[in-house]
């Protein structure tokens, strides 16, 4: 079971949809630092950061994933680099440096928002390449859609939507469900779960289903609180600490 495969998940799942809204709406003015409890099943397996941070230009988002099992060796790094502006949360830049065992990685994704198109580089191998895909400046990296999330209103949240992803190589369509409100106690804020599946460029489905559990804060802001995912290697959640 490859450790790495249900990161890059994890990584997507912290997705769910969002409508274009007025970029004012939309921007993060503070640096933030979430960290989660990653599991298979009853047993910890590591633990994952999201750390955000305005710039004059935009913003950077760091990711950090290591394992603390003794069933692999992880230690990962994604950098994104970001704009506001034409709309909020523009990827610019997407840096994945990984490695797990003896696998490494260090991979490149570029949006070029000039060329209209999107740009990809392995930088430990010349033979791995791509070729570069048209962009209509919707798609986004997959930590650009986290953050996005985050502010996304109640009503369109409530909708249900189709994504349009960016991998590291390949696009994909994240399609999320129509949230659920769950009870809440007293003293505790709204809390809503959403349904999320994958769709391949040919059409199909993916067969992993994922369950992410998203907390109202007081600003109508969201956090990702609980991430749970019934896949081929078995349970995986991830719970903010």
């Amino acid at each position: 079971m490859k450790f790495l495969g249900f990161c890059g998940l994890l990584a997507t799942v912290l997705l769910a949809g969002l409508a274009p809204q007025p970029a004012q709406a939309w921007q993060i003015s503070q640096t933030e630092v979430l960290r989660y409890r990653v599991a298979w099943g009853p047993i910890g397996v590591g633990n994952a950061s999201f750390a955000y941070s305005p710039t004059p230009s935009g913003y950077t988002i760091e990711v950090r994933l290591k394992d603390n099992s003794a069933l692999v060796d992880l230690q990962s790094t994604y950098v994104v680099q970001g704009r506001h502006q034409p709309r909020p949360f523009t990827s610019a830049l997407y840096h994945a440096r990984q490695r797990e065992n003896d696998y490494r990685a260090d991979k490149v994704v570029r949006f070029d928002g000039a060329k209209r198109q999107i740009f990809y580089t392995n930088n430990l191998s010349a033979a791995d390449t791509a070729p570069p895909l048209r962009w209509n400046g919707q798609m986004r990296d997959v930590f650009s859609q986290l953050y996005a999330l985050r502010l996304t209103p109640v009503a369109t949240l409530r909708q249900g939507q189709e994504l349009q992803v960016m991998g590291t190589k390949r696009p994909f369509t994240l399609l999320q469900s129509a949230p659920t409100l769950l009870p809440a106690q007293a003293g505790q804020r709204p809390r809503y779960v959403v349904q999320l599946r994958s769709r391949k460029e040919d059409g199909t489905l993916a067969k992993d289903t994922w369950r992410v559990t998203l907390r109202e804060e007081p600003d109508a802001s969201f956090t990702p609180v609980r991430i749970e995912a019934q896949t081929k290697f078995g349970t995986f959640t991830a719970t903010l600490r």
